[in-house]
């Protein structure tokens, strides 16, 4: 249900108050489960039992937003929990990966150390075999 908008012509010399409780029919919103209803009023003044109405709908409306303050206060604590747990991961990541560095290092000296191997002891195990086949030949011929 759409509510109409109204606005409040005020005459020379009158408040808005007075403008207001002299209307003929006057409007008062108030909230029956969640829903908006118009309630219209014949009386220039407001009586207890609305007065009282738009008491308590208020202080619904004030506890309302109180708890939805609490709900957000308590929505980012937990996302500063979230935040910092999320910055410790990334500190054991980086401390991963500085290990990983090190070990990166670690392998590449024993690449390198082991070319060094092959292109010395390569050509002396074939030297060595050469050796060993041509005495082997040298005792079959004779």
């Amino acid at each position: 249900m759409r509510l109409p908008v109204h606005s409040i012509l005020i005459r020379p010399g009158f408040s808005r108050r007075q403008e207001f409780e002299s209307c003929a029919l006057r409007r008062v919103v108030r909230m029956a489960g969640g829903m908006p209803q118009v309630i219209h009023s014949s009386e220039g003044a407001m009586n207890d039992e609305q007065a009282e109405r738009i008491a308590r709908l208020l202080e619904d409306i004030r506890d309302g937003q109180r708890l939805q303050l609490e709900r957000q206060a308590q929505a980012l604590k937990r996302q500063e929990e979230l935040l910092a747990q999320q910055r410790a991961r990334l500190a054991s990541v980086s401390e991963d990966s500085s290990g990983a560095k090190e070990l990166i290092a670690t392998s590449a000296r024993v690449v390198a150390s082991a070319r060094i191997l092959v292109l010395i002891a390569l050509p002396l195990a074939v030297l060595l075999i050469v050796f060993l086949a041509w005495v082997f030949w040298a005792q079959i011929a004779r």
